[in-house]
């Protein structure tokens, strides 16, 4: 059986206990408001945000990024092409202990994070540790998925409630997921004898594998970001 995943209810559990501080620890507010709204560029694309001081030490955000890059996936022999792309949003918990402008981040990306790639053919190919012609594959498409919900923690330096109308924010961190999840089919051509599509499929089934051992990396995502922000 699955275990559950604590995440969800460690973030709302965070979230509960820091809105209901927030009404007996006045605002560090110097007359502005506890709303901000930016903008940031990072590895988790560029995105818009909008965030709440609760308390001195509590900040809520939630942001919106979108990163798409071309690149290339190694598989066994192969090298698929294809864009990767990063769609997400993302709910956030910034602890600042000392009520100043560093924090420590807690919370999650959700969305899509996948990529399509297919490979270029030759007239014999290697798939999987197994050989065939290009007549009998003459396409493939592979796509690959990281988990939608992406727990996160990161470490920075945010200004924005510390300060007048303007401020930044540097924040550095991992975003955590499962192993990633490959699929590759075949596209195009006649139908196989039983015999090669069933060689076929067990071909396609370990070129998955090996290209899954590849993105291992992916498990723990760099996150960078770095942010202007306008609070009112």
């Amino acid at each position: 059986m699955p275990r559950a995943n604590p995440w969800p209810l460690a973030v709302s559990a965070g979230l509960a206990l820091a809105l209901l501080g927030a009404g007996s620890t006045a605002a560090q507010d110097q007359g502005l408001s506890r709303w901000s709204l930016g903008a940031q560029i990072g590895t988790s694309g560029i995105g818009a945000e909008v965030g709440f001081m609760a308390s001195p030490q509590w900040v809520f955000r939630g942001e919106f990024d979108n990163l798409e890059y071309d690149g290339d996936i190694k598989g066994d022999v192969l090298t698929y092409k294809g864009r990767f792309r990063l769609n997400t949003g993302g709910l956030f918990v910034d602890w600042h202990p000392w009520s100043n402008p560093w924090a420590v981040t807690a919370g999650a990306f959700i969305g899509a994070r996948e990529a399509d790639a297919s490979p270029h053919l030759e007239a014999v190919n290697t798939i999987g540790g197994q050989t065939f012609t290009f007549d009998q594959v003459n396409g493939l498409s592979g796509k690959l998925k990281l988990d939608n919900f992406a727990p996160t923690l990161a470490v920075g330096w945010n200004n924005t409630f510390y300060g007048n109308h303007w401020g930044f924010k540097a924040l550095a961190g991992i975003v955590f997921s499962n192993q990633p999840k490959v699929t590759i089919t075949r596209t195009g051509g006649s139908v196989l004898p039983p015999d090669v599509q069933a060689r076929l499929d067990a071909a396609l089934a370990a070129e998955a594998a090996k290209i899954e051992d590849h993105a291992d990396i992916l498990k723990t995502y760099p996150l960078i970001q770095l942010g202007v922000y306008y609070r009112f």
